[in-house]
């Protein structure tokens, strides 16, 4: 699950990296200045996809601190959606779409603070 969570976010950063290089994105002045904040997306994208390999890699070799990192990359991207959904919804402008996505990362959370099994 951490392996194919560090898939996504490493994909994601290379269709980011992608779009910003992309000849449209180029040729408009405005869609320029907004790949300065895509190029931000992707890079913290790319990120988490590397610590989500490094903590998944350490749970296939069984590393006593692989569950604490799996958990804290897990967690704080959860936080993040959950605070961005709050937020929303102080602001009066939530999305019902973003439901699913954080219910999804808050999910991948619960298997870390199951008792280990070795």
């Amino acid at each position: 699950m951490q392996a194919f969570l560090a898939l996504i976010y490493v994909g994601g950063a290379g269709y980011l990296i992608w779009l910003i290089f992309s000849p449209g994105m180029r040729q408009d002045k405005d869609l320029a200045a907004a790949s300065k904040a895509l190029m931000f997306g992707a890079s913290m994208s790319l990120v988490w996809g590397l610590l989500s390999w490094w903590s998944a890699r350490a749970l296939l070799q069984m590393k006593w601190w692989s569950r604490w990192m799996a958990l804290a990359v897990n967690g704080v991207i959860a936080t993040v959606i959950i605070n961005g959904l709050v937020h929303d919804y102080l602001e009066h402008t939530l999305d019902p779409d973003d439901f699913p996505l954080a219910i999804a990362l808050f999910l991948t959370c619960i298997p870390f603070f199951l008792p280990v099994v070795w």
